[in-house]
Formats: structure tokens, sequence, C-alpha cells
């Protein structure tokens, strides 16, 4: 008799239960709740407009949108803005045109919406996704592996260069640095340099007045964007692919690895560069105009000095592996990533600092020795401001080269990637200015970059 009563009781107790967590799908019912619309539509370069129509039975009081992009973790949310009848419309749209909230063409947004009623229950729309295209375009994709090249206009064999050219990449440089070569990797083909100015993002007025952006990386999103007509558009994709590797590499660590790494490692495995960096590094080294290492955390602002540092990273890195083996690169990265400081890690690593490797760097090269001006010393940690350096002089200039990317590593040993040319992780945004220069009198002028 007890144990039948307590069987019933359990019943009654799961009877409950259940009726309990049914409760708010009963209530979304009774709600007579009809959702006509609930959807996202590109509008890239500008931004993303959500859209949102329903009928209800009962007051509808907001709508509000939430929404992620890329491997962001964060959501961002806004209310729409509701005109109410028989029909509840309402829109929100996200700008994404300004320098502080830009978003690269072809980033992927999960959203969904929730709408809230006046008796304070709330419904949720199922979350969909977005891939974020410009608008301006009509865009075919082409994939292969994890690649997937998205183009536009009869250009597919060069959409499938691409892909093969970051393969490529992938194979060469993800094993030496221990990066993820699995998880896909979305490339957006632009076919010109005009179609380009739109897309990509530009830190200053002065950068674009003075860039014409071939290549932007973006390790956040596992996004790049190229200029597909470019002159070396195997150099540019291969540096771009290389930061997205490095920034897997380190996706852990807290801060970025240092732009001398990282366009240095980008360049060693460029698969298509030419001779510029090479005739540039020349002049500095015979100039004494190069840049301590510990200042190059973050490039010099000077357009006099940012080439310069460029065709340095490249040599101090090749100097490296040639020296040490990419491996050394790869576990010093591995370190950082586990939450090591980059400078901690470079020397249980290598057993010596930055500051040893510059003077083996430069008598290596036959440059003169780093003398910091009288009462001045070098930083305890890597500082994001470069030293001054002599102006450059009209007798000191090289002459500009005829190709727009540096020359590759005579190693074939593969690389360690960078993590730069782009947004990378944290949401910041990092840059390689590889570039031609012109210079009349002492002034060069950036012309083509890779951003």
């Amino acid at each position: 008799m007890r144990t039948a009563a307590r069987l019933v009781a359990l019943t009654l107790i799961a009877l409950f239960g259940v009726a309990l967590a049914a409760m708010p799908a009963r209530s979304a019912r009774a709600a007579g709740l009809e959702i006509i619309r609930a959807e996202a539509v590109s509008e890239i370069p500008d931004g993303i407009r959500f859209l949102f129509e329903a009928k209800s039975d009962q007051p509808i009081d907001e709508v509000v949108v939430r929404f992620a992009s890329g491997g962001q973790a964060a959501t961002q949310y806004n209310y729409l803005k509701l005109q109410k009848g028989d029909v509840i419309t309402g829109e929100y749209f996200h700008r994404t045109g300004q320098r502080d909230r830009y978003v690269p063409p072809g980033t992927e947004f999960t959203y969904f919406f929730e709408i809230v009623f006046q008796n304070g229950q709330s419904q949720s729309t199922e979350p969909r996704k977005l891939v974020a295209h410009d608008r301006r375009y009509r865009w075919e994709e082409f994939s292969k592996g994890p690649i997937t090249v998205f183009y536009h206009g009869p250009v597919s064999k060069r959409a499938e260069f691409i892909a093969d050219a970051s393969l490529t990449t992938f194979r060469n440089m993800g094993a030496a640095i221990g990066a993820d070569t699995e998880s896909p990797l979305r490339v957006v083909m632009y076919n010109n340099d005009a179609e380009m100015i739109d897309a990509v993002s530009i830190r200053s007025l002065t950068s674009a007045r003075q860039l014409v952006t071939e290549g932007q990386a973006f390790a956040l999103h596992n996004l790049v964007v190229v200029q597909g007509g470019a002159d070396r558009v195997a150099g540019v994709i291969s540096h771009e692919v290389t930061h997205i590797l490095v920034g897997r590499a380190s996706q852990n660590a807290v801060g970025g690895v240092p732009s001398w790494l990282n366009e240095g490692l980008a360049e060693f495995g460029n698969l298509d560069p030419g001779l510029s960096y090479t005739r540039y590094l020349e002049w500095a080294v015979d100039t004494n105009r190069l840049v301590p290492i510990l200042y190059l955390d973050a490039f010099p602002a000077d357009p006099n000095l940012t080439i310069v540092a460029y065709g340095q990273a490249r040599s101090i890195v090749e100097f490296m592996v040639k020296k040490w083996g990419a491996e050394k690169i790869a576990e010093t990265i591995k370190a950082f990533n586990s939450g090591t400081p980059f400078g901690e890690a470079f020397r249980k690593t290598y057993g010596f600092d930055v500051q040893d490797l510059d003077r083996q760097w430069r008598e290596f090269m036959g440059a003169k020795p780093y003398a910091p001006a009288a009462g001045t010393a070098l930083p305890a940690t890597p500082t994001a401001t470069p030293e001054p350096t002599p102006a450059a002089t009209a007798t000191a200039a090289p002459a500009p080269a005829p190709s727009p990317t540096p020359q590759p590593t005579a190693t074939a040993t593969p690389a360690a990637g960078g993590g730069a040319c782009g947004a990378g992780k944290s949401g910041t945004l990092e840059a390689s200015f590889l570039a031609l220069l012109t210079m009349p009198g002492a002034l060069f002028v950036i012309r083509k970059a890779r951003i």
C-alpha cells in the first residue's frame, strides 16, 4: 500500500515537473506570436541591417537583436525601432564603416531576436548565421580543403590559384609553428585596387593617402581580404595566411606577437617576393639607420623607417632560422601562448634576450653595434615607440626597386609564421606595409601595401 502511494506521489511530482518545463512554450503559444521575418541583410561596407516582422495576440513591448561576429565570444545587442499595428515591424542598422567599428567583408555573424511582451514574458528566435559579403558584387565561392575563396566575375582560375597558394602556406608553415591547419579559412578576393578601397581597414588619413592595400588578415575572424590582381598575389596571400597561422598559434597569449617577429616570419614565408627590402636594408646598414629590435615591438610610424623595419625584421628571422632552426621559434611562440611574457619565453628558449639577438644579428650583417645616445638606455620591456634616428639624406637614398615585394628567404626550411596584418586577437589591428617606395629627395612615399 505504501509502495503504491509512493509511486503515485512520484508520478505526480514528475508530471508537475514536465508541466513546469512546458510553461514557457505554452506561454509563447498563448501569445499567438507569428514571426513573418527575422533576418539580417549585409550592406557591407556600410553595415548590417537587422529586420523583423511579426503578428501577435499579446502586445509586444520591445524586440532586441543579439549578435556576435567572427570569433568574438562577447555578444552585442541593440533594440529595434518598432512600428506597431496589425503587423509589428522593426529594424536596426549596425554600422561597420567607421574605423573603430570596422568589420571586414566575409565576416560570419551569428544572431537571434528576443521578443519581449508587455506582460513580462519573452521568446527568442532560433540562432541564424549570415556571411556578410560586400553588397556591391555577386559572390561565388571555390573551396579546396579548409580554404574557401569568395570571388566575383570571370576569375575562377585566379580564385583556384589563391586557394592553392593558401594551402601551400598551410603545409609549409603550419607544422613549423604548431598552428592549426584544419580549421576553415575564408579568403575574400577583390579584382583590383579600386574595389579594395572601401573594403579594407585604414588606420589613419595619412595611411589612406599613402597606401594602396593589397591584403589584410584578420586572425580573430579566420579571414583574409586580398587584391587578386596584385602583381605578386602569391606573395600577398602567403604573407597574410602566415599571419592567420601565427594568430592561431598565439591565440591564448596575453598581447600580440611583437611586430618584428610577426612581419619577419610572414615575409620569411612569402612565396613570391621581390628585391626592395634587401636594397633598403643594405642602405640602412650602410648609413647606420637600423632600429634596435627592442624598439620593433611595434613598427615606426615614420614612413622613412617603416620599410627599413620590414626588411630588418625579415633578415632577423632568416638569421634565427639559419642559426638555430625554425623549431626554436615555434617553441618560443608555444611558451608565449601558454601565458609566459614574450621576453621571458624568448630567454627560456634561446638562453639569451632580444637585446643580445640584436647584437648577434648586427655582427652577422656587418652593421655597427647599437650605441644609445648619451643619457638614454634601452627599455626594460619592448615599447611601441621607436628610437629616434637621423633623417634620411638624398645622397644615402638607394634607387627605388621595381617591385613592391621583398626577396624571399633562400632556405628551403619551412618558416614559422607571424600573426599580424589585420585584426588579430583581442580585436587589435596589426599592419604590414609591404611597399614599393619612391624617394623624391629624401622622402619615402609608400605606394603599395599589404596590411
